[in-house]
């Protein structure tokens, strides 16, 4: 996917060289635009590069990271992909977002271009660790 970008540029110049050694005064200004058309590619992804355990008082098995989302496009979403029979929570920036039972959970969601880093906690509950977690930017919304 790529994002078309048009920029314009007016210039403004004064008279020629001549005109303005002989003191002869401004007649006028030579104007003009310039158009660059190209176009840029979207770059968007999602990192999770530090995810390590820490022991939990509740008796819980907990991950802690941060969440590195970097996106040029017209707004994203982030999906953290787990064992769908994992039961727990997803916390970003301490908001707290239940583990959806289908093992695809919506954890960040901007309407713009943005690049952000965010803490992030992963609980489960009981003393199981997920076989994989993952984490998928998803440009457009």
């Amino acid at each position: 996917m790529k994002t078309s970008v048009t920029i314009a540029v007016l210039f403004l110049t004064a008279s020629t060289l001549a005109s303005s050694h002989a003191g002869s005064p401004d007649t006028g200004a030579i104007q003009g635009a310039v158009r660059l058309h190209g176009w840029v590619p979207v770059v968007c992804r999602a990192d999770v590069s530090d995810l390590h355990p820490e022991p939990d008082e509740a008796g819980s098995m907990r991950f802690v990271g941060t969440l590195e989302e970097l996106c040029n496009g017209a707004g994203y979403r982030v999906w953290l992909e787990h064992t769908g029979s994992m039961r727990g929570v997803a916390i970003i920036d301490n908001v707290q977002i239940a583990l959806d039972p289908s093992g695809r959970t919506l954890i960040s969601r901007s309407a713009q271009p943005e690049q952000r880093r965010r803490a992030l906690v992963l609980r489960f509950d009981g003393n199981a660790a997920p076989q994989s977690v993952a984490v998928h930017l998803q440009p457009g919304i």
